[in-house]
């Protein structure tokens, strides 16, 4: 029996929300019947459209298993949605930064009306497709689709800042851009910002350690990181 194909009349929902020098056949790929999305291009389409990130919240972290809300706006729209990473179905050691992957995708493709015809790469797709679809968690074919050439980056053309906050933290601990691209790095400096107390500031910090492998100067620069974020919450309770 033939494998199913996605439909290709579903590819000019996106003729509309993309620039007009990129193919919405370069996009995607076909996963059992179904149109997957580059994460790259998720972005795009984000920044292309001015969709907003204007909440990013950790729900819940713990044995290497993280929930991330993020909530989008566009247009009249707002959208909250949910990113979930457990061992079940994420392979990497960074479980906050997938599940906030995840949640930001979600929202940028429910917020232009393109969920549930699309899904982004890093999803859980079996998942998101229902167990009839196995598939593996987040896969990608070996040989993707060729980026479109890269452009001066422009204030219209960058990807939306859905992390204002942690990276104004990681700047405030004087951590280098080389080191701000990291993801245990990164990932420490979401947790650091989800603190509101320095008690929960301890917590974060020991869930870090447990959770998240990382090089002696990834674990030197998140200690900065927390002690900058442990000084602005003791300035604001002294007020």
């Amino acid at each position: 029996m033939p494998s199913k194909a996605a439909n290709k009349k579903d590819l000019e929902k996106l003729r509309d929300l993309l620039p007009k020098d990129v193919k919405p056949r370069d996009t995607v790929w076909d996963c059992h019947g179904t149109w997957v999305m580059y994460h790259r291009f998720v972005e795009l389409i984000a920044a292309h459209n001015e969709v907003e990130i204007v909440d990013l919240t950790i729900c819940d972290v713990r044995d290497k298993s993280a929930v991330v809300k993020c909530e989008a706006k566009y247009k009249d729209r707002r959208i909250v949605t949910f990113g979930e990473a457990a061992p079940g179905n994420n392979k990497n050691a960074y479980p906050v930064a997938m599940a906030e992957k995840r949640a930001v995708d979600r929202a940028v493709l429910k917020a232009v009306l393109i969920h549930g015809t699309f899904y982004s790469s890093v999803d859980d797709l079996e998942m998101a497709m229902g167990d009839g679809d196995k598939v593996a968690p987040a896969a990608v074919p070996e040989k993707p689709a060729p980026a479109p050439e890269k452009k001066p980056a422009t204030p219209e053309s960058n990807a939306p800042q859905t992390d204002n906050v942690v990276v104004q933290l990681m700047i405030d601990a004087n951590i280098s851009q080389e080191m701000q691209q990291l993801p245990a790095v990164r990932q420490g400096a979401i947790q650091a910002t989800s603190a509101n107390s320095v008690d929960r500031l301890r917590s974060e910090l020991q869930m870090f350690r447990k959770n998240v492998v990382a090089n002696k100067n990834e674990a030197a620069a998140v200690e900065e990181i927390f002690k900058c974020r442990a000084k602005i919450l003791q300035e604001e309770k002294n007020g």
